[in-house]
């Protein structure tokens, strides 16, 4: 079981939690990777994500998705960087 808590630091004392603690299964069972810092929240969701792995969760639902890799290869030679990413909100769709 792997778990991802969701703490506040806003009170010097103490650490308190935001959100039940998720059980995000992909990460303990395909993933031997670490993670950059969070990215977003955008609307609610979060986003994990190291060179390969993308995953957004939704800490209200505990519900977790595994974005497919990305289509851009990588020439012999050269390795894959990641140096920002983001993600947003289209109202519309």
């Amino acid at each position: 079981k792997n778990v991802l808590s969701f703490l506040s630091g806003h009170d010097n004392d103490a650490l308190n939690p935001l959100f039940p603690d998720i059980d995000v299964s992909y990460m303990a069972s395909n993933c031997s990777c670490t993670f950059f810092p969070l990215i977003g929240p955008c609307n609610g969701l979060i986003a994990l994500t190291d060179t390969i792995t993308t995953i957004l969760i939704n800490p209200a639902t505990r519900n977790f998705r595994l974005l497919p890799p990305s289509p851009f290869g990588c020439p012999n030679g050269y390795h894959r960087s990641v140096e920002a990413l983001g993600f947003g909100f289209d109202s519309i769709a």
